[in-house]
């Protein structure tokens, strides 16, 4: 017989002997008060009751390895906090303030779907060599970061800083990469992604209040830039076939870089969950000098399960089969 069938009857019986007494008409005021006294006690004493036979039985449970309570939930993981510095510099009319609320919106839009991933802090000067990323860290081991916009134009900073972003996501290195024009693509594709996603954001929640006007601005900056860039009347990788040469030569040209960003974009929009892909992208030897069907298949193979779908789907665009 378990300890709480035990309990059940003798707090059944308890409260019967209770119920009878309180039953039978008292005599006078004194025994009235003598039974309110008796009941007090008795609840008390049942109290007591309850928690030794659930001290008890817990301790039963345990013995036999059951869990009686539900487990402590953990805390949601927080997302670490992205360290963005505003070098001083020649930005023109527009505050280090409000560059690093630009800067951080244009992080988070990617972000946002990357909650796992460290990312070093990341330090931002103004130059006419930017925009770029510098290889390595800095002596605090931060990620440089050069832009090269002077002035209040929020979309051409939102651009150029989610492009670098990107870069470092991506695990960017110096290396002889004769793909390097697929990252380089995929960055547009990130600058676009993060400006369509801000656009959205700062309609009900930019940075500053009084900049919610300015969500049309990005989106048009966006649209402008996909504007006449698909291959007209041809498949991507019918495209690419044609241009391949091109592009393993230069991976910066940005006409052509545009192109491919337009057909990555409309993966990343259906699925921006999957952006945690790009980083395990440059994790082979930097020595070797990799067709792009092998560039793909070892980023195929280094991704978690969730996320081969979305580099098949890559590879496809380009007629490169990566599920062997």
């Amino acid at each position: 017989m378990s300890p709480r069938y035990l309990a059940s009857i003798l707090l059944t019986v308890i409260l019967g002997h209770t119920l009878a007494e309180a039953a039978d008409p008292p005599s006078d005021q004194g025994k009235v008060e003598r039974l309110e006294a008796r009941v007090r006690q008795l609840e008390s004493e049942l109290k007591s009751l309850r928690e030794q036979f659930a001290a008890f039985q817990s301790a039963l449970d345990a013995k036999a390895g059951k869990q009686t309570t539900p487990p402590t939930q953990r805390e949601p993981k927080k997302q670490q906090a992205l360290e963005i510095q505003i070098l001083a510099g020649d930005w023109g009319t527009a505050p280090a303030p409000n560059i690093q609320a630009v800067c951080r919106s244009a992080a988070q839009a990617i972000r946002k779907y990357v909650p796992d991933h460290n990312i070093d802090p990341i330090s931002v000067r103004q130059s006419p060599q930017g925009p770029m990323v510098i290889y390595g860290t800095g002596s605090a081991g931060e990620r440089r970061v050069l832009l090269n916009v002077k002035g209040t134009y929020w979309a051409q900073f939102a651009f150029q800083f989610a492009h670098e972003f990107c870069h470092i996501l991506c695990n960017y290195r110096e290396a002889q990469n004769p793909n390097l024009w697929f990252e380089e693509s995929l960055c547009e594709t990130a600058s676009l992604f993060a400006l369509r996603q801000m656009a959205e954001t700062w309609k009900t929640n930019p940075p500053y209040t009084n900049w919610k006007s300015y969500a049309s601005a990005l989106d048009d900056y966006a649209n402008d830039r996909l504007k006449n860039v698909q291959p007209q009347g041809m498949r991507l990788a019918e495209w690419y076939r044609q241009h391949a040469e091109a592009l393993r030569r230069t991976g910066t040209d940005r006409a052509k870089n545009q192109v491919v960003a337009a057909a990555l974009l409309e993966l990343l929009e259906d699925s921006p969950q999957d952006w945690p892909a790009v980083t395990h992208l440059n994790r082979w030897d930097k020595n070797q000098s990799l067709a792009f069907s092998d560039y793909l298949l070892d980023w195929y193979r280094r991704v978690p399960d969730k996320h081969k779908p979305f580099v098949a789907k890559v590879g496809e665009l380009f007629d490169i089969e990566l599920k062997r």
